[in-house]
């Protein structure tokens, strides 16, 4: 018989992570009905009732039962160094490609998302664009930054400006003032996703458009879906999207962007968040460290970047 915490355990953590079974199942090195039937055997051992309700695949009853196995799953995974750990849609493919075992894809695009899973132990840590996580105020910390049950590790914080085509109307204009924005319309659906940014165009006056259809070599999951629609949108000389160096670095072979002259600002922040009882743990530590070097031999040679 397989091991519920061992083995079962698992499965259900990855299935709160990505839908799809086949793709836990590749992540697991096993076949997919495998996967299904360990996620029903734990469920039904447990009394989890283990179904998708409104969203990702979570547990509808015993959530303490759940909870208290999680803390125990990733006590294991902390003394064992096997951390399981997110990226976000810009910086995946950069610390996957020089980072093992990689961050696991991620299926969503805000970061209320990590937190959950960060709060629930069902991964370790993240790295995130921090603007709309931080609290108030927080350019005025030094890092590391605790707040509440989370530590923030910093690494680099640039400058938010917007971007365009490099044939859009506005990038004709020596410089650009707020008002010169208005009505120029920027990707939808990121009132939710980006409260602290959507916010910031809003005050500039810029308009969500309805965004665009994703295109077929981007339509791979829901968050690829999303993106496909971001990207679309900036193939045309009409949209202006929020961007930065690393940003548009890091899109530099996909897409033609270029800034727009305008200050806005803003600033944001890439960083590592975990809750505060893990900051001193050595594999913790060790992945950190790895990140950090990452970001330095990919972005170190941009300018406007503070190193932290």
């Amino acid at each position: 018989m397989r091991d519920i915490l061992i083995d079962g355990l698992p499965v259900l953590d990855l299935l709160e992570i990505t839908p799809s079974t086949s793709q836990v199942a590749t992540w697991l090195n096993c076949d997919q009905s495998s996967v299904s039937r360990l996620y029903r055997h734990t469920s039904d051992t447990l009394g989890l009732r283990f179904e998708k309700c409104n969203g990702p695949d979570q547990a509808q009853r015993n959530q303490e039962v759940l909870s208290s196995l999680r803390q125990a799953s990733q006590l294991l995974r902390l003394q064992r160094g096997a951390l399981r750990w997110v990226g976000n849609p810009w910086n995946s493919a950069v610390l996957a490609a020089a980072i093992a075992p990689p961050p696991l894809p991620r299926h969503w695009l805000g970061e209320q998302r990590t937190l959950e899973l960060l709060r629930q132990h069902v991964i370790d840590l993240a790295v995130i664009s921090g603007l709309d996580v931080l609290p108030p105020g927080w350019e005025d910390h030094p890092f590391p930054f605790h707040f509440g049950e989370w530590v923030a590790v910093g690494v680099v914080r640039y400058p938010i400006d917007l971007a365009s085509h490099p044939d859009h109307p506005l990038q004709r204009q020596a410089q650009l003032q707020p008002g010169d924005l208005a009505g120029y319309p920027t990707p939808s659906g990121a009132v939710r996703q980006f409260p602290v940014l959507s916010q910031v165009l809003a005050q500039l006056g810029l308009r969500p458009s309805r965004g665009h259809r994703s295109s077929p070599a981007t339509a791979t999951g829901s968050t690829r879906k999303r993106l496909g629609g971001w990207e679309a949108s900036t193939a045309d000389c009409c949209h202006v999207v929020p961007s930065s160096t690393l940003h548009r670095h890091v899109l530099a072979e996909r897409l033609q962007l270029a800034p727009l002259k305008l200050n806005t600002g803003l600033r944001d922040i890439d960083l590592v968040l975990l809750r505060r009882e893990h900051q001193d743990n050595p594999a913790v530590q060790r992945l950190i460290d790895l990140i950090r070097s990452t970001y330095l031999s990919h972005f170190g040679q941009l300018d406007g970047l503070d190193w932290l």
